[in-house]
């Protein structure tokens, strides 16, 4: 998935019986609750897995503000020459959440995510002449996207007013 993990406090799934907030819903609804920046250190966090390395960074901006920074690298790309497959999957995902406390009632959050994923095929060293043909005859894939919002949140007496706006955009080439 294109969210680091490390930016999740917590994840609620609704397969029915949805709260009126989220209207006419069909089938299921996710509510995804990213978590807050350090406000008092800077602290970070590095992870190698079996397909990507990934690093997470966050702290505080000021007395009010903190921030959350995350950028992670396939790197199957590079295993997978060494093995002499022929799929080449290459990908980066960065996320970006910055908040801040305008008093006890109000807050502002902007939040980015992006990624970049490049995807083609190379010829093994002993692929017969069939196989070369058909892996040099599929469509190289390349496509970058990326979204990026601001919320405005103002308790209220009875609730929360949320106000939020946002930007997407999606490329995708052949």
């Amino acid at each position: 998935g294109i969210i680091n993990i490390s930016f999740i406090e917590d994840i609620k799934l609704s397969t029915s019986a949805f709260n009126a907030q989220f209207d006419n819903s069909l089938s299921g609804v996710f509510q995804f609750k990213q978590r807050e920046g350090n406000s008092e250190k800077l602290q970070g966090n590095l992870r190698l897995s079996a397909s990507e390395f990934a690093a997470t960074f966050d702290g505080p901006l000021g007395p009010k503000t903190t921030y959350l920074v995350s950028a992670r690298r396939s790197y199957l790309s590079f295993l997978f020459t060494l093995l002499d497959l022929p799929i080449r999957p290459d990908y980066w995902d960065f996320q970006t959440k910055v908040s801040h406390k305008i008093n006890d009632k109000t807050s502002i959050d902007l939040i980015g995510v992006g990624a970049i994923d490049f995807f083609k095929f190379a010829v093994p060293k002993d692929a017969s002449p069939e196989n070369v043909y058909i892996l040099r005859s599929n469509s190289f894939i390349d496509q970058w996207n990326y979204t990026a919002g601001a919320t405005l949140k103002r308790r209220v007496e009875n609730g929360v007013i949320n106000l939020s706006l946002s930007r997407n955009h999606f490329n995708n080439q052949l």
